[in-house]
C-alpha cells in the first residue's frame, strides 16, 4: 500500500538490501524483501553486482548441485524448478532431494521419474538395473557411495577400477569382485582367467561377455567357442590326446575324442591323468587306456608285443599269456601271424637260436624253429634258457639241446667215439690177431663146453660229445656157428657211457673156430663197421 510516487519513499531502502525502494519498484521486485526470489542472494547482489541476474528468478543465477543457500519457505523459490526435472524446488526440498540436480542419486533416472515411478530418488541402486547398465553418473557422490551389486565394493571403487558396479562378478568367473579385489594381484576382478582354475571348473557365467571373449586355457579358442565345441574352457587339451583343442578343430578332428586323430603305436604325448583319455580304448582291443597303462601295454597298439594275439586275449583269453612277451605263447615252426613291424617283436629271439626275430624274418628262416638256420658245429650263440631251443635236437642225435648243453656236449654236432675193450685192454678196430689178454682168444675148450667172454663198448674216449648209435646191427660172421651173443648192448650210448657185449663159445664139433665180430656205428672218425677177430678150439685140435 505504499505510494510508489513519493520521492521520500523512493529514496529510502526499506529492506536494507542496498537497492532503493524506487529502483526495486521499477524492477517489479519487492522493496520490503531483501531477497525477492529466495535464491539466497540479496536483490542488490543480483542487480548491482557482477552477476547481472534476475532478482525475481529463483533459478538465476544457476547454482551447482548441492547448493544450500536458498530459502525453502520463499514462495518464489519453492514454486520454481531449478534443475528442470519437473519437480518444484519446494517438493524436492521436502523430499530431501537436491533442487539443483535433476538426478539426486546419480543413478541415471531423473528425480521426477523416480518419484512418479515409486522408486527411491535417494537410492542410487533403485530402480534395479541389469549388469550391462551404463546410464549412471559416475561423478555423483551419492551414487559412488552405493553398492548396487552388493558385492562389498562401493560403486565409486568399482568405477575407478573399471569393473562393473552392477555385476557382483564383473568377469563372470564365479568369484565376487570384492573377493578378487582384496586378493590382488593373484586375483583380478576384471580378468576371468585369474586366478587360474582347475580343468573341469564350472562355476563361471557363460552369458558374461567378458568371460565369453577370454581364452582361459590359452589354446587359441575363446571360452564361448569352447562351449560351442563342447570342450573345457579351462583345459587346452580337453580329451587329453596331446593336441590342443584349437589344433584339433583346425585339423577337423574331434577335440573331445581322445582317439582322434589316430596315432601310431608307441605314441606317448597323451595326458594319462585326463579322465576322457583314461576311459577311452584307442586301439580297440576292449582294454581301456588306463588299464593298459597299469599292465604296461601300449594303448595305441592292440597287440603290444606283436605276437599276433591281441592284448585283450593275452590278458583275458582261455589260455592267458604275457601281452608284453612276443614269444608267449610258444608257437609252432610254421606260425607266421606275428607283426614284423612291431619293434618289441623284432628285437626278441623267440626260438633262442641267437638270431632276433627281425633277422630271421628278413632271411626267411623260421622264427619259431631254433634249428633254422642250420648252424655249424661249435656254434654257441644260442640261449640255453629258451624253452623252444632247449626242447629241440638241432644235430639230430636224439639228445635234446638242453641235455647236450648240460653234458657240455655240442648240440650242433654229433661226435661219438667208439672203442671196444676186453679185460680193460683196448682192441684196435680191424684187429685180426687174438689174445687171451684182451679176451679175443677163447683158448682150448672141451667139446660141448660153454665159455663166455665180456667185451665193453665205450663212448668215453676224449672228444666224445655225441651219442653213439650202434646200428643197424652187431653181428658175428664165421666160426661155424660156435659163437653167439648172450648179451648185446642198447642201441644208443650217450657220451661217457659204456655197455657190455657178451660173446659165448660153445664148440659142438671138433676144430679150430675163428669168427669176426662187426659193430656198425655212427662214429665217422672210426672205420665202420668196427670189427675184430675172435678164436677158440677143441682139445683134439691144434689152432695156430
Amino acid at each position: 500500500n505504499y505510494v510508489n510516487s513519493n520521492l521520500l519513499w523512493q529514496s529510502s531502502d526499506c529492506d536494507m538490501d542496498g537497492v532503493l525502494n524506487g529502483q526495486e519498484d521499477s524492477l517489479s521486485i519487492n522493496p520490503y524483501l531483501s531477497d525477492c526470489d529466495g535464491d539466497g542472494l540479496t536483490d542488490s547482489t543480483e542487480v548491482l553486482g557482477n552477476l547481472a541476474s534476475n532478482p525475481s528468478d529463483a533459478c538465476d543465477p544457476p547454482q551447482l548441485p548441492g547448493y544450500k543457500g536458498y530459502s525453502p519457505s520463499d514462495i518464489v523459490w519453492a514454486t520454481a524448478d531449478c534443475d528442470g526435472d519437473t519437480l518444484l524446488n519446494g517438493t524436492e526440498d521436502s523430499l530431501a532431494l537436491d533442487p539443483y540436480l535433476n538426478d539426486t542419486d546419480g543413478d541415471g533416472v531423473k528425480d521426477a521419474a523416480e518419484v512418479n515411478g515409486a522408486t527411491d530418488p535417494l537410492d542410487p541402486c533403485a530402480p534395479f538395473q541389469t549388469s550391462n547398465y551404463t546410464g549412471y553418473v559416475d561423478s555423483n557422490l551419492l551414487w559412488r557411495s552405493g553398492d548396487c551389486d552388493s558385492d562389498g565394493l562401493l560403486n565409486g571403487t568399482e568405477d575407478s577400477l573399471s569393473i562393473n558396479p552392477y555385476s557382483g562378478d564383473t568377469d563372470g568367473d564365479g568369484l565376487l569382485d570384492s573377493i578378487e579385489f582384496y586378493n590382488l594381484p593373484e586375483f583380478d576382478p576384471a580378468n576371468p582367467c585369474k586366478p587360474a582354475k582347475m580343468p573341469g571348473y564350472a562355476d563361471f557365467d557363460s552369458l558374461n561377455t567378458i568371460w565369453q571373449t577370454a581364452d582361459c586355457d590359452d589354446d587359441g579358442l575363446n571360452n564361448s567357442n569352447e562351449l560351442k565345441a563342447q570342450t573345457d574352457p579351462y583345459r587346452k587339451d580337453t580329451d587329453g590326446d596331446g593336441l590342443s583343442d584349437s589344433t584339433e578343430l583346425s585339423l577337423h578332428t574331434s577335440p573331445i575324442n581322445p582317439c582322434l586323430p589316430l596315432q601310431l603305436p608307441a605314441y606317448s604325448a597323451f595326458d594319462s591323468t585326463n579322465s576322457l583319455w583314461k576311459a577311452a580304448d584307442c586301439d580297440n582291443d576292449t582294454l581301456t587306456n588306463t588299464f593298459e597303462l597299469t599292465i604296461s601295454t601300449d594303448p595305441y597298439n592292440k597287440d603290444s608285443d606283436g605276437d599276433g594275439i591281441s592284448d585283450y586275449l593275452e590278458v583275458n583269453g582261455k589260455f592267458p599269456s604275457n601281452p608284453l612277451n612276443p614269444c608267449d605263447p610258444v608257437q609252432g615252426d610254421s606260425y607266421v601271424a606275428y607283426d614284423t613291424s612291431n619293434v618289441a617283436w623284432q628285437k626278441d629271439d623267440c626260438d633262442g637260436d641267437g638270431f632276433d626275430n627281425l633277422t630271421e624274418s628278413e632271411n626267411n628262416t623260421s622264427v619259431y624253429d631254433p634249428c633254422d638256420p642250420i648252424m655249424p658245429a661249435g656254434y654257441s650263440g644260442y640261449d640255453p634258457d629258451n624253452s623252444i631251443w632247449a626242447n629241440e635236437d638241432c644235430d639230430g642225435d636224439m639228445l635234446s639241446n638242453t641235455l647236450e648243453d648240460s653234458l657240455l656236449s655240442d648240440p650242433y654236432d654229433i661226435i661219438p667215439k667208439i672203442e671196444v675193450y676186453g679185460r680193460q685192454v683196448f682192441i684196435q678196430p680191424g684187429n685180426t690177431s687174438t689174445s687171451v689178454i684182451d679176451y679175443t682168444s677163447f683158448g682150448e675148450r672141451q667139446l660141448n663146453s660153454v665159455i663166455k667172454h665180456r667185451f665193453d663198448i665205450r663212448n668215453k674216449a676224449p672228444g666224445a660229445n655225441g651219442p653213439l648209435e650202434l646200428a643197424p646191427e652187431i653181428s658175428i660172421n664165421g666160426g661155424d656157428g660156435m659163437f653167439s651173443f648172450s648179451f648185446k648192448p642198447s642201441c644208443i650210448l650217450i657220451p661217457n657211457d659204456s655197455s657190455a657185449l657178451i660173446v659165448q663159445y660153445h664148440p659142438t664139433a671138433e676144430g679150430c673156430h675163428s669168427a669176426v665180430i662187426s659193430i656198425f656205428h655212427n662214429d665217422f672218425n672210426t672205420e665202420n663197421p668196427y670189427h675184430f677177430t675172435i678164436k677158440g678150439w677143441t682139445k683134439s685140435q691144434i689152432c695156430p
